[in-house]
C-alpha cells in the first residue's frame, strides 16, 4: 500500500521530535523510530487498525498510537493510497485536523 503523509503532519512530526530532543538528546530520534514502526504497521495492515468513528460518515479514517509516546497517527484510506492526515499528541484539541480532510 502507498502511503502518502501530508506536509501539515510531517510538520508536527519533526516539530515534536525537536521538541523532546531539546529536553533529552536522544529521544526525539527515538520518536521519529517510532514513528517509522507506526507507519510500517500501516503500510502492512492499515485495513485491520481502528476506525475513527466520530468523523465524516463514508470515509475510512484510522489511528494507529505510536509506542512509547503520547501520539498517534491519523490517517485516511483510499483504494490505492493511504494518506496520513495528522501526528497528534493524543491530549491535543480532539479532530483539530479534520480540517485537513477535503
Amino acid at each position: 500500500m502507498i502511503v502518502r503523509i501530508l506536509p501539515e503532519a510531517e510538520e508536527e512530526l519533526y516539530q515534536a521530535a525537536l521538541w523532546y530532543e531539546d529536553r533529552e538528546v536522544g529521544v526525539g530520534v527515538r520518536l521519529l523510530t517510532a514513528y517509522d514502526v507506526a507507519r510500517h504497521r500501516i503500510e502492512e495492515r492499515a485495513d485491520r487498525l481502528p476506525r475513527l468513528e466520530t468523523l465524516p460518515p463514508g470515509r475510512d479514517i484510522r489511528r494507529t498510537f505510536l509506542r512509547r509516546f503520547p501520539f498517534m497517527v491519523v490517517f485516511e484510506m483510499f483504494p490505492h493510497e493511504v494518506v496520513i492526515l495528522a501526528v497528534t499528541h493524543s491530549s491535543q484539541k480532539p479532530h483539530y485536523w479534520s480540517r485537513r480532510i477535503p
